[in-house]
């Protein structure tokens, strides 16, 4: 009975203008990563806040990762359900560049789910780059814009100065 009322007074306690906000970037130990290390949880209340700066959200190994925020914010409202007003569904792109450094042998033991992390793409929206394209002894170059972020070997859109757009796959030069 208590514990109901107690949530029912958090749930009203959920503001729109109240929510969880997470970091751009976060200096954590290798192994489990708690959701008061990546998140500023300033806008829940102080019952909340304290048992919500504990929850395992992932884990990474340790170097430089960037994690979305999207999974992060899946795993905290999967575990605790009542987090689900204070952390926006829709993050969009948003993503965390964490620094994580080495964990001793000894803590390593067990740990949560390994969260998703991707290199930052090599080339983004309105990079200029130069399309080259080759035909036996012929090859033709010209001046183009990126449409989209890719990585190296990736797809993306590219418009020329004239206006037309193309796919082409994206490929690093080779110094």
């Amino acid at each position: 009975m208590v514990s109901a009322l107690m949530a029912s007074a958090l749930a009203l306690s959920c503001r729109p203008g109240r929510t969880i906000h997470f970091l751009e970037q976060a200096d954590v130990p290798a192994g489990p990563i708690a959701l008061g290390s990546v998140a500023d949880l300033s806008g829940l209340p102080a019952a909340l806040s304290a048992r919500a700066a504990q929850l395992p959200v992932g884990s990474v190994p340790a170097g430089r990762r960037i994690v979305p925020v999207g999974p992060l914010g899946a795993r905290a409202r999967g575990l605790m359900p009542i987090l689900a007003c204070w952390l926006p569904r829709d993050s969009g792109e948003a993503l965390i560049h964490l620094r994580v450094t080495p964990a001793p042998a000894a803590e390593a033991a067990a740990l949560p789910a390994a969260l998703p992390w991707r290199r930052p793409p090599a080339v983004r929206r309105g990079d200029h780059l130069r399309l080259a394209t080759g035909a036996g002894p012929v090859r033709v170059e010209r001046d183009v814009e990126a449409l989209q972020a890719a990585r190296d070997g990736q797809r993306l859109f590219v418009r020329a100065a004239d206006g037309k757009t193309w796919s082409v796959r994206y490929q690093a030069a080779t110094r």
